[in-house]
């Protein structure tokens, strides 16, 4: 018998470290506490969630000794780090700390004893590696906290490009190595967080092709696969038009997977109508993946347990059918983000009801039942946080391939709403992703019990939220009630950035309504959006942050 195993629940801190202490003990190897972060952080991002202060942290992450560090295959000046790991999080209702995931497996043999030094690894002559021993309790505080890809937060800024060679060559060895931090490294060594794994579950989809179109710009995100369910339109169409997105933006290596043709109970609800020349182009259809959409998310998920986040935003008809298939794919996930769902009783498709819950509440009350780490971004959220409709004409007339094909497929589907005096236009799937790769987007949320009312002959479909605990059920997602659109927009302008593009060369590429005349700036400059331009701000929130000297958009700033 295992002595820790996947959903192996404690009470307090000190008895996970005991356990850690036997089983390091007993299989002959040591672990550190690489990545952790403290109850007292999790409190300051949800402040009604109560949390045993016995458990003493939300996350922790525990890695064999000579993990935590990634070189490049040709150097060979360092050992390719071990994979084992154990992942701990706190649970929903902030009582107990729970095994998510194991990697048991380690890539070096049993005569490396325990005692080793990690120094002891090969390295050449001009290079000594000395990295400090584990970091104790004390040494990890409020403020102190080490926080990778590992844990939930995926921040834009945290996830750019390296710095040059040249300067991480300077660095000296800092205290606690992680990822993050760099050795005395030889010339050309690079160390860069992994890439977050995401599947996107879609039925695309105007607003879909957003969320997959800002996941392709970002290039800290790898989309495993795109599965695809009946929503919108067809089952068919849904893979068609997913096909589309990825030939307009040059990714037709994406894997896409058909899915679900129709709902649980076998109904099938169709919501959306296409018009505009881009949804006619004509698309290859043989490269369509033969295995069914749920074996896939079942197959991914059991092949990286504990590394792979799910947006999910169809009806959640593909999820089910994998949980109904493998019981355990809901809790070997990394993250899950459902934009989906309502927690005021507006509807979309019915009084009550947002669309793709209304479309499979059956799948909706599966997925809320038997998958963990959820947020879900409600229907009403995205209808009160709108982009400005001179935001809207910039990025769709930014004069790139991927600004083309926006305008050719939303300005139709937008006439109605600038026609009935919407104040702006309103992307639900695109925001999602937002949030998925920078958790800053979110200004409020709240962790609750959610559930769907299945049988109300006239709220079926809607999410039900036990705002004040009524039901005594634990709380099971994160409900996100407020959204910072400025950081949307600088987002989104990720979707629309030509290769080339910088403020050096911004002149000739001549970028819809973005300012011709542009004042001399730093070598890196933050810049945002104001009164319809690109303007450099130092200290701006939500501004773009472009380097001239890689001629790329990487990301977005933060004050200074």
């Amino acid at each position: 018998m295992s002595i820790i195993s996947v959903d192996d629940e404690f009470s307090s801190y000190e008895e996970v470290e005991e356990k850690i202490q036997q089983l390091q003990d007993t299989e002959k190897f040591k672990l550190w506490k690489r990545d952790s972060r403290t109850i007292a952080a999790a409190i300051k991002r949800m402040p009604k969630r109560v949390f045993n202060p016995e458990v003493k942290y939300n996350e922790l992450l525990y890695c064999c000794v000579y993990g935590g560090r990634e070189t490049k295959d040709e150097l060979r000046s360092m050992r390719q780090r071990c994979p084992y790991q154990i992942k701990f999080r706190c649970t929903q209702d902030g009582q107990r700390l729970r095994v998510v995931s194991i990697t048991p497996n380690h890539n070096h043999g049993p005569a490396e004893t325990p005692d080793m030094d990690v120094a002891e690894s090969k390295v050449p002559d001009q290079t000594v590696v000395s990295p400090s021993p584990p970091p104790s309790d004390a040494d990890v505080d409020e403020e102190e906290e080490v926080l990778t890809s590992n844990s939930s937060d995926v921040n834009i800024e945290d996830i750019m490009d390296s710095p040059d060679t040249d300067q991480l060559a300077m660095s000296s060895t800092p205290e606690g190595l992680t990822d993050l931090q760099p050795v005395k490294l030889v010339s050309n060594m690079s160390f860069k967080q992994p890439k977050l794994k995401v599947i996107l579950d879609v039925d695309t989809g105007i607003d879909d092709s957003h969320a997959i179109m800002l996941a392709l710009a970002h290039h800290n995100v790898e989309i495993v696969a795109i599965t695809c369910a009946n929503g919108n339109v067809n089952v068919d169409l849904v893979v068609e038009n997913t096909l589309r997105v990825l030939q307009a933006c040059g990714r037709d290596d994406i894997p896409v997977y058909r899915g679900a043709e129709c709902s649980l109970l076998g109904n099938t609800s169709q919501f959306e109508n296409f018009s505009g020349e881009a949804w006619n182009t004509p698309v290859d259809t043989s490269v369509i993946q033969k295995e069914h959409a749920a074996n896939a998310i079942i197959r991914i998920i059991n092949n990286c347990p504990g590394e792979v986040t799910v947006v999910a935003l169809a009806p959640l008809t593909n999820l089910a059918l994998a949980m109904r298939l493998d019981s355990t794919v809901g809790r070997k996930i990394k993250d899950l983000y459902i934009m989906g769902g309502n927690i005021e009783a507006r509807g979309r498709i019915s009084p009550c009801a947002e669309f793709n819950f209304y479309n499979d509440p059956e799948a909706a009350q599966v997925v809320l039942k038997e998958f963990i780490n959820i947020t879900i971004l409600p229907y009403e959220v995205c209808r009160k946080f709108l982009l400005p409709w001179d935001f809207f004409d910039m990025w769709t007339n930014a004069g790139t391939p991927a600004s083309e094909f926006l305008r050719r497929s939303v300005l139709e589907s937008a006439k109605p709403a600038r026609a009935a005096g919407r104040e702006g236009y309103r992307s639900c799937d695109g925001y999602c992703m937002a949030l998925v790769l920078d958790r800053s987007v979110v200004h409020s949320a709240e962790p609750v019990y959610a559930t769907v009312e299945l049988s109300g002959q006239l709220t079926r479909g809607q999410m039900v939220v036990d705002w004040d605990g009524l039901l005594g059920q634990p709380c099971n997602a994160l409900v996100v009630k407020e959204l910072d659109i400025g950081k949307i927009q600088a987002l989104f302008m990720l979707m629309v950035r030509p290769q080339n593009f910088s403020p050096v060369n911004l002149q000739q590429n001549q970028l819809g309504q973005f300012s011709n005349t542009l004042p001399q700036c730093p070598i890196q400059t933050h810049w945002g959006i104001a009164d319809g331009q690109l303007v450099p701000q130092a200290c701006h929130d939500t501004a773009i942050l472009f380097d001239t000297n890689n001629n790329s958009g990487i990301g977005t700033g933060a004050s200074r």
